[in-house]
């Protein structure tokens, strides 16, 4: 695959290991399977733009209002 899928990938995860989720969080959270989005984060899986964008409103950060 891709060395792109994989910098993706890895975005993924660590945004993921940031907002403190697991694998089977955020796939509940996504509503698919822990194993699909074990591929996604290792670059072995290219996730549709729908779903792309599923995962960064999952995992968007939006400091609290003062």
């Amino acid at each position: 695959m891709s060395t792109n899928l994989h910098v993706m990938g890895n975005r993924i995860r660590t945004a993921r290991q940031f907002r403190k989720l697991t694998a089977e969080q955020l796939s509940e959270q996504l509503g698919i399977a822990t194993e699909s989005l074990r591929h996604i984060e290792n670059g072995t899986r290219r996730p549709s733009y729908a779903l792309l964008d599923n995962i960064s409103d999952c995992l968007l950060y939006t400091s609290p209002s003062p």
